[in-house]
């Protein structure tokens, strides 16, 4: 994602902001020549974002594969940080774009609604606001409680289906299928 990034999508967003400053947030950030650069920082790994996030104006997320959500992202939107991210990067989260984030896909629009909250003071504003109360909506701890209990509820109500007549319900049925070799000691 953040050669992708780097390679694709900040030449264009410098292009427009020529004075812009980016931040390389992560864990084990490869010591690649595209890593660095004008206007570029490599933070490397923080141990706790929040503190990071008070100093940036927008979050770019630029996920390109990977399932669950990702909680860097949650934690931009927690703090009031305006996201910028991809479709899979908002997948689980019930993002609305415009709205509670901005999704681009391909290298022009992510540049573009980077700009656009970079500059856009009513849109910054906006998705600011609306991000954080969609986290506060969509991830409390009463929504996530009501979730649990609806599975729960739904899982009592699930009748067992009946297992083929042979089929032998054991634990031992794993170490007949492969077993284990033990040596002697």
């Amino acid at each position: 994602a953040a050669t992708w990034f780097l390679r694709e999508i900040w030449p264009l967003v410098r292009r427009a902001l020529p004075d812009a400053a980016l931040a390389l947030v992560g864990n084990n950030l490869p010591d690649d020549p595209k890593f660095h650069g004008p206007g570029i920082s490599r933070v490397g790994f923080v141990a706790d974002l929040v503190p990071e996030f008070a100093k940036y104006r927008v979050a770019v997320s630029p996920v390109r594969f990977g399932t669950g959500i990702k909680t860097k992202n949650l934690l931009a939107l927690a703090n009031a940080v305006p996201l910028v991210t991809t479709t899979v990067g908002a997948d689980g989260m019930n993002l609305v774009n415009g709205d509670s984030a901005l999704i681009a896909d391909t290298p022009e629009e992510f540049a573009k609604a980077v700009v656009r909250t970079y500059t856009d003071q009513q849109l910054w504003l906006r998705l600011s606001t609306y991000g954080r109360c969609h986290i506060a909506r969509e991830f409390s701890a009463e929504r996530m409680r009501r979730a649990v209990r609806e599975l729960c509820d739904t899982a009592r109500t699930i009748a067992p289906k009946s297992a083929a007549p042979e089929f032998r319900w054991s634990y031992r049925w794993v170490e007949d299928f492969a077993p284990v070799r033990h040596s002697g000691a």
